[in-house]
């Protein structure tokens, strides 16, 4: 499989007229610049919709800077790779990664998303170049699906000029694979799928919410440094850290965990369950919160800072209280 080198910048317009669907017809690849490479016969402009999605398995060369109204990459066989040798990629409207494609975002330019871009394919960040998520109206998102894979192979991060509406919507899997440092993800996280830290740090500064799984390997840390609500099924595993810092981090409902630490943030809610290993070691329980230990959890008061218990704990398992910081109740 050949890496898709792309710049990516969504720009959210209204309709233009005389669009066209310019469709990629040379399987054996080519260069985008080439009109006999396309159906009908010319290079794709600012107000066409571009479709590579021709079985087999070839490269696109974007050979010179190009603007389109939207791009969809990924056929239904075979692997479908666009890469650039020279220019970038300016999309107006939403695209999409198929299952077969593959879209690499590297260098040190920074990748502007205005839009809204979906992925079932893999989605590879290998430079430095933030990818940054901008908009209003439900743009400034990038939608993970089942299946999809976003990997984050350096130290770089996704930033947010904080509308509401910029989110990572993961429904398949995050990962982090490369860099031993910190990558931050500004906008809003929800999981529904996984997050999976095997080396450095993931910082989840936007917040969010979510069912799904947070997967920190040895040596490896996921810190939620906003505030988060973890729903019911939310499972915090590996042999690293998922570290509990800041905001408000509101409990629904059952929740199975390693190696979760309470440092800092404030826990929340009134129906939250602990299975497994629970560590606090700085922060409160809100007023009002209802936490329950069930029969095979265990929570740990470690550390010298004190506790403050300002709402209700329910023991059915155990409590060990190891450090020297005071529970205060």
């Amino acid at each position: 499989i050949q890496n898709l080198l792309i710049a990516l910048a969504v720009l959210a317009i209204g309709s233009v007229a005389h669009a066209a669907t310019i469709t990629w017809t040379n399987t054996t690849g080519g260069n985008w610049n080439v009109a006999a490479n396309w159906s009908p016969n010319q290079v794709p402009g600012s107000a066409d919709a571009v479709l590579i999605t021709a079985s087999g398995t070839y490269t696109v060369i974007l050979d010179a800077g190009a603007t389109v109204a939207g791009l969809t990459l990924g056929g239904v066989s075979g692997i479908q790779t666009l890469t650039n040798s020279a220019g970038s990629l300016t999309l107006n409207n939403s695209s999409f990664v198929n299952a077969n494609g593959v879209l690499v975002l590297a260098g040190s330019g920074t990748k502007n998303l205005y839009g809204v871009l979906t992925n079932a394919g893999i989605i590879q960040m290998t430079g430095s170049g933030a990818l940054y998520c901008y908009g209003g109206s439900g743009a400034g998102k990038l939608i993970n699906l089942a299946g999809g894979l976003v990997d984050i192979q350096s130290d770089v991060s996704i930033t947010s000029s904080g509308y509401s509406s910029e989110a990572i919507v993961n429904q398949g899997t995050v990962r982090k694979s490369g860099g031993t440092g910190t990558n931050t993800i500004a906008p809003i996280f929800n999981n529904t799928g996984t997050l999976d830290v095997q080396t450095g740090t993931v910082s989840l500064n936007g917040g969010g919410s979510g069912n799904g799984q947070f997967i920190a390997a040895a040596g490896a840390t996921i810190l939620f440094s906003s505030s988060y609500t973890v729903n019911s099924g939310s499972q915090f595993m590996g042999a690293g850290t998922n570290l509990w810092s800041g905001g408000t981090i509101t409990l629904n409902g059952s929740v199975t965990s390693s190696n979760a630490i309470l440092a800092g943030a404030t826990l929340a809610g009134t129906n939250g369950i602990l299975s497994g290993l629970m560590t606090w070691t700085s922060g409160m329980m809100d007023s009002g919160s209802i936490f329950t230990i069930a029969t095979n959890g265990v929570l740990v008061l470690a550390g010298s800072a004190q506790k403050n218990l300002y709402g209700t704990i329910t023991n059915a398992g155990t409590i060990q209280m190891t450090g020297s910081g005071a529970l205060y109740c």
